[in-house]
């Protein structure tokens, strides 16, 4: 999802909101909406991978003018232990009973009901096919005035219509997101491939970003 040499186009303007980046692997979009959100803005970045974590708590660290945290939990319909599976690598680590590191499960609804975390204004979501739990512990906040006005979820062919339709009965519409810009998305059974999808409540669009790749690079510390 978002790879730096085609990032330009795919974030929105997030000016002061509060960001959570799911699945934020070594924290390149953590930073970046960071970039974006400015001093008065916040990003939250959850990453259960420990090896992974540790790089996203370096960056964070190495860019004190962004306002961001990391907390070590994966997201999930509810509260409960886990197994990651890392064997198909690093950026792809995914939920799975057959695999070998343990790891938090949390939901968002917990999170925000218990004040561990501010709801968030604007959400990417990239969590290897566990698109639905993650969206199913979310069911309070979704529904509730604190709703975020956009959420960018990442899906497959095998997830992008069960996806949708639960959005949708929230009250989102899709948008799929290319290289020129986000376009309507008519039918989610036409997704071939993995696909970034934006999902907006807000009649206001979201803001393509301004900041051209090489400047997001250059403001954040390697």
């Amino acid at each position: 999802m978002w790879y730096p040499d085609s990032c330009d186009g795919k974030y929105g303007s997030v000016l002061e909101a509060v960001v959570y980046d799911v699945g934020a692997h070594a924290g390149f979009h953590t930073l970046v909406s960071g970039l974006l959100a400015g001093p008065h803005g916040s990003i939250i970045a959850f990453e259960p991978n420990p090896q992974n974590f540790k790089l996203l708590q370096q960056q964070i660290t190495l860019n004190p003018k962004i306002n961001a945290r990391a907390l070590p939990y994966a997201i999930s319909d509810r509260c409960h232990d886990m197994r990651l599976d890392t064997s198909p690598g690093s950026s792809q680590g995914r939920l799975s009973q057959q695999g070998k590191i343990a790891v938090d499960a949390r939901s968002i609804d917990s999170l925000v009901n218990s004040g561990e975390c501010p709801p968030p204004s604007v959400m990417k979501i990239d969590v290897e096919g566990h698109e639905i739990p993650c969206l199913h512990g979310m069911r309070h906040l979704l529904s509730g005035e604190s709703r975020p006005s956009h959420i960018i979820c990442e899906v497959s062919p095998a997830t992008a219509r069960d996806v949708c339709d639960l959005m949708e009965s929230f009250g989102y519409s899709p948008s799929l997101l290319t290289a020129k810009g986000p376009r309507p998305l008519k039918e989610s059974r036409a997704i071939k491939k993995g696909a970034d999808i934006l999902f907006s409540f807000s009649a206001a669009p979201l803001i393509i970003s301004t900041l051209a790749p090489d400047a997001q690079r250059a403001a954040i510390v390697p």
